[in-house]
């Protein structure tokens, strides 16, 4: 249903009272229709104060009448017998508490309904399951486990135990209470010994008890696991617990836990349109500090705002009930009461709550507008903030990762989860840098395109506060950097009708020595610009000409490939090269350039997990390196060794399509000098445009930008798609998992696992992706692996959606590859060649079916983390002592002559000289 103004108006009301959670009202009512109408009647226990009833026909939602003894109705005309006319209602005594739906069928006459009818509350006690079957029931005796007076269904307590000679987990809820439903199931996700995850349902043994048995454990074995706990129709995670099978449960952490955090203003709720974007205003105080302190069974939450924008209150809403709500509908069940405190300074408490548990907060900010907040994901005793789901496949990102995105055209624009205040302001600061506008001073935010309150959302854009005249050009290639990462996505390739290259740079240079930079164009210098300030004129034109490719695969379906041919116009400073046409200027400022040169066009990438990647040890990097392909495997990444222009010396290339910069600094630098011509202390020439202030906020916003959540880890077919992956190659350089330095500069980032799928190395990809333009390190066939993680929203973050109930629809075309040249991620993947070239045979040789399934899988890869390697492996490390010696040799030859599996070095199932050989190739390598 759609919310109203009324919904809008109802968030101005909401109670000053502070209230226990244990005080949730009661209620009784009436449906009754006569002809056309329907009138609902509704009386709550204690006596409410105001009473909110969300229809669905018609939708919206209504303040009921009080007939002044604390009654109340509303009527709604025009409904037919035999529709279902679904309703729930939000009550204010005065405190707000929200209830789960009810659903009767329309018929002449009055139906009585009440609190409980519709899974508010009430149930059974658990029921009297017998655990048989497939739950792991089996012969669980749960002993004296569970002992009752939970507060409330969400309220938990766990075990692992030993049980008619099994172990087994056991779980016991509470049981249920306004306005929380019971607990209908619970499932178990467990590792053994840090092993692969699996998953199990759990069998009701009665008495709110649930239990599994957990086969192949033994005492001594290491077991990880959550819940997940369906309480009424909602699936709630807990958090990860660890027992060491046969001791007893360790010692809870010290409490209390203070939690640091900061969150942004949102101009609406979770599941609505105006939820992902930045609100009107953003680049001035519209973000807030939030300390949780921890006690175990209570959080104390101080909330404060910046005093650039007055806030007269905060409430504060915690969901008992959440469930899987429509697009624009309500979350149900919820609790929700006025702050304490003014003044900027916001204080409250929530009580009865259990280790373990997840609590789910959001805020509601009274200003001048009201103003929403992120949903907060806290789970008691973890101290810090988290993702709604504790799946390890479900994020990407680490403790980085954000948990929603409602609009998928700001999937890419998110702040990530758990940056401190003083970070979340530096980012703020960053991404009004990002998307002011160097020629006009505009400040392009691009807001969503519909409100779920009414329709099309308006866009004037304002000043940018940090705009400075004069300080772009005289020559650049465009005007902001949101111009060409759009939304932080990659740039737009030409259509037919805007054959613009506005989001590319085309690189110029003349050979340089081996190993080192190119040298910059003797007339065009680093880059072509491609536009002019007032009084100054272009470098030249641009454009491209599409050639299509046809192919076929193994089993007959052809397809089409589409290659970039590049003609350049209006030349400037005339040709760039003997070996490059081009059609000069028709009063070029000199003559040609004689010598030959080098060329190399490239589209905008997306900035998701920038400095995730940053934070990466160059140790973990190397270990992936095998630049003489001592393995054999046909593989051969390698670093690029670049110059650091901030710390000096050389370091290893990150960013950029060859990996040339090795820190967000200097990509940002030289984005500011090649891109918009605006030289800094680091590039350029003096004096600088850009001061140190702006350089270092414009970091910390590439740093900052997260990681969109996965949408396909449950599904089967990505699951299928993903041994497909694996069993093509593609792992080889797209690394699925990484581990974040202990000690890395950027503290929220530290000691992270992150899955990029990249190993942020050179590998050459053939002549066909070839630009025949070395850079240091890297061939002109040498490109980095670039990470995957996130790319099946690039679509979806160029489009701009239409339709006002369709937030996702209207994707744009999508493009992939250095160049952009590939629409889909299967022309990306049959343009791989080079090293590459065996994985693009075996997807060649896959029919429709598994071609599809691969296609799944890549959209959002994943891996479970627990089954990477945190450290590199040694594999002639026969001993495990990390060092190589006789005794290592000893025993590789022991395992031959049984012909063991650990000494079947080529993987061939055979043994003989050749395993000898590659042990001996690897002794000699040493360990890492």
């Amino acid at each position: 249903m759609i919310r109203t103004l009324f919904a809008f108006i109802a968030a101005l009301l909401i109670s000053t009272s502070a209230i226990a959670q244990s005080g949730v009202p009661s209620y009784t009512g009436e449906v009754c229709f006569d002809g056309s109408t329907v009138t609902v009647n509704v009386a709550a226990t204690p006596t409410a104060t105001a009473i909110l009833i969300y229809p669905n026909p018609p939708g919206g939602g209504y303040f009921m009448t009080n007939d002044g003894s604390g009654n109340y109705s509303a009527s709604f005309n025009g409904l037919n017998a035999g529709t279902q006319f679904t309703f729930h209602l939000v009550i204010q005594i005065p405190a707000q508490y929200e209830f789960q739906p009810h659903a009767i069928t329309l018929t002449q006459g009055c139906t009585k309904f009440s609190f409980g009818d519709g899974g508010d509350g009430g149930g059974g006690d658990g029921g009297g399951g017998d655990g048989g079957g497939d739950d792991g029931g089996g012969d669980i005796d749960p002993g004296d486990f569970g002992q009752g007076g939970l507060p409330h269904a969400r309220a938990f307590r766990h075990d692992v135990a030993e049980s008619n000679g099994d172990w087994a987990i056991l779980f016991e809820s509470g049981t249920p209470a306004s306005p929380l439903p019971a607990t209908n199931s619970v499932d178990v996700r467990y590792r053994i010994n840090n092993g692969e995850m699996q998953s199990a349902s759990m069998a009701n043994l009665g008495g709110f008890i649930w239990g599994r048995t957990i086969p192949d454990v033994q005492p001594d074995d290491v077991l990880t696991y959550s819940f997940v706990q369906t309480v009424g129709i909602e699936p709630i995670d807990s958090a990860w617990f660890e027992r060491t099978v046969g001791e007893a449960a360790p010692p809870l952490p010290d409490f209390p836990i203070v939690t640091d955090a900061a969150l942004r203003f949102r101009d609406r709720h979770e599941n609505e349109w105006r939820f992902d974007h930045y609100p009107a205003g953003y680049d001035v105080g519209r973000t807030f500090d939030l300390v949780i302190t921890d006690y175990g069974n209570r959080l104390d939450f101080e909330l404060t705002t910046a005093p650039e924008v007055p806030v007269n209150a905060v409430d504060i809403k915690w969901y008992n009930q959440s469930g899987e709500v429509g697009f624009c509908d309500r979350n149900i069940s919820a609790i929700s009461q006025r702050m304490d405190g003014g003044g900027g300074s916001f204080t409250s408490s929530i009580t009865n709550l259990v280790p373990g548990q997840r609590v789910d907060v959001e805020f509601t900010i009274l200003a001048s507008q009201t103003y929403y907040s992120e949903f907060i994901y806290y789970y008691m005793g973890d101290g810090r903030l988290q993702r709604e789901y504790q799946h390890p496949l479900a994020y990407a990102a680490g403790d980085a990762s954000i948990p929603v995105v409602t609009v998928k055209q700001f999937a890419f624009n998110q702040h990530a989860l758990n940056l401190p205040p003083v970070e979340l302001g530096s980012f703020m600061e960053g991404k009004v840098v990002f998307e002011t506008r160097w020629d006009d001073g505009l400040l392009f935010n691009p807001p969503t395109a519909f409100d779920c309150n009414g329709g099309p959302v308006g866009f004037n854009m304002g000043t940018s506060p940090v705009f400075e005249p004069g300080l772009l050009g005289p020559q650049y290639t465009n005007n902001s950097c949101i111009e060409c990462h759009m939304l932080d996505g990659r740039g737009q390739t030409p259509t037919p009708t805007n054959n613009s290259m506005e989001d590319y740079v085309v690189r110029v240079s003349v050979p340089g020595q081996p190993g080192q930079a190119p040298q910059p164009h003797p007339l065009y210098g680093e880059q072509l610009d491609l536009k002019a300030t007032p009084g100054n004129t272009p470098e030249g034109n641009a454009s491209i000409v599409w050639e299509i490719i046809n192919g076929t695969f193994d089993d007959g379906t052809t397809y089409e490939l589409r290659k970039p041919n590049y003609e350049f116009t209006d030349l400037l400073y005339g040709e760039f090269g003997t070996n490059i046409p081009g059609q000069p200027a028709p009063s070029t400022q000199g003559g040609p350039y004689e010598g030959e040169a080098e060329l190399s066009v490239r589209i905008a990438p997306m900035l998701i997990g920038l400095g995730l990647l940053e934070a990466v040890d160059d140790a973990e990097i190397m270990a992936w390196a095998d630049e003489n392909d001592t393995d054999g495997d046909g593989i051969s990444g390698r670093p690029n060794m670049v110059d650091d222009i901030v710390n000096g010396g050389t370091a290893i290339g990150r960013f950029g399509w060859k990996a040339v910069h090795p820190s967000l600094k200097q990509q940002a630098a030289f984005a500011f000098a090649h891109d918009m011509g605006m030289s800094s202390h680091l590039v350029g020439d003096s004096p600088a445009e850009v001061d140190p202030w702006t350089l270092d906020s414009m970091v910390s916003y590439l740093r900052g930008l997260a990681v969109p959540p996965r949408e396909n880890y449950k599904d089967p077919v990505a699951q299928q798609g993903k041994i497909l992956f694996e069993e093509a190659g593609c792992m080889q350089c797209h690394r699925p998992a990484m581990r974040t330095a202990s000690d890395a500069e950027f503290a929220p980032y530290r000691d992270q696992i992150i899955q990029p799928f990249t190993d942020m190395l050179l590998h050459d990809m053939g002549d066909d992706l070839a630009d025949n333009r070395p850079e240091f390190a890297a061939t002109g066939r040498e490109w980095r692996t670039p990470p995957l993680w996130g790319i099946g929203y690039v679509g979806l973050v160029l489009g701009t959606p239409t339709d006002p109930f369709d937030p996702n629809g209207n994707p744009a075309e999508a493009n992939y590859l250095h160049d952009g040249r590939a629409r889909t991620l299967m022309e990306a993947i049959l343009w791989h060649g080079g090293e590459a070239q065996p994985a693009r045979n075996a997807v060649l040789a896959m029919n429709a079916t598994e071609r599809d399934a691969l296609i799944e899988y890549v959209k959002f890869p994943f891996i479970d983390p627990a089954t990477i390697a945190e450290e590199p492996q040694c594999q002639a490390d026969f001993t495990g002592d990390g060092q190589l010696n006789f005794l290592d040799v000893s025993a590789f030859l022991t395992a031959f002559g049984a012909q063991d599996s650990s000494a079947d070095f080529t993987g061939d199932a055979q043994f003989n000289f050749l395993d000898v050989s590659a042990f001996l190739t690897e002794f000699g390598k040493g360990c890492p």
